[in-house]
């Protein structure tokens, strides 16, 4: 089985990619043999999609990033929060991602995948941020949304380390999103 954990900041100092690093670690620690990837997007030149042209659908790392999300079970963003929604960042992966085009992306790389959400922000007002991102995830590619998503704010952390309260969250988040991550992958579909 292979979880995708997608660190979508592109600060180098980002509290996101914290808890992208911490939750790797807690899983491979629950489960040895499982495949895990870390794909942090401020190592990356994506370009911004471009709907009218889709000249961005065509380059190399999109169909690198789109193969790596086909072939997991699970996927996990972790993003930023500003104005009470995701990153533009992780907003422009997954319009890069997720729909077919020409030969080169299938339109399958979410699709039925079980996906949860770990979010930084600056106050715990933003803590339903990631809804419209989930709509979009469940109405277009019928993702399955795991419900246990955590957002943490800047009182979580104890400097850049996540606080003693938080890594209880993030152990639970890691052991529960496996499980539901195993059970959803090993189910067939019917014709």
């Amino acid at each position: 089985m292979k979880i995708t954990i997608l660190a979508c900041s592109l600060n180098p100092r980002s509290l996101s990619t914290t808890l992208a690093e911490y939750v790797e670690t807690h899983l491979q620690g629950l489960c040895p043999l499982l495949t895990i990837e870390l794909i942090a997007l401020k190592n990356l030149s994506l370009p911004f999609a471009n709907g009218a042209n889709q000249s961005a659908y065509d380059d190399p790392q999109v169909k690198i990033l789109h193969d790596k999300l086909l072939l997991s079970q699970g996927i996990i963003i972790a993003s930023p929060i500003y104005n009470y929604d995701v990153s533009a960042s992780c907003k422009n992966l997954i319009e890069l991602t997720g729909f077919k085009h020409k030969h080169v992306l299938s339109g399958r790389s979410w699709h039925k995948k079980v996906v949860g959400f770990i979010g930084a922000c600056g106050t715990l007002r933003s803590y339903m941020a990631p809804m419209g991102l989930f709509n979009t995830l469940l109405l277009d590619f019928k993702s399955h949304i795991f419900p246990e998503f955590i957002v943490a704010s800047s009182e979580d952390f104890l400097g850049d380390a996540p606080s003693e309260a938080l890594t209880s969250r993030l152990n639970m988040f890691s052991h529960n999103f496996l499980k539901v991550a195993q059970a959803l992958s090993s189910t067939t579909e019917l014709p």
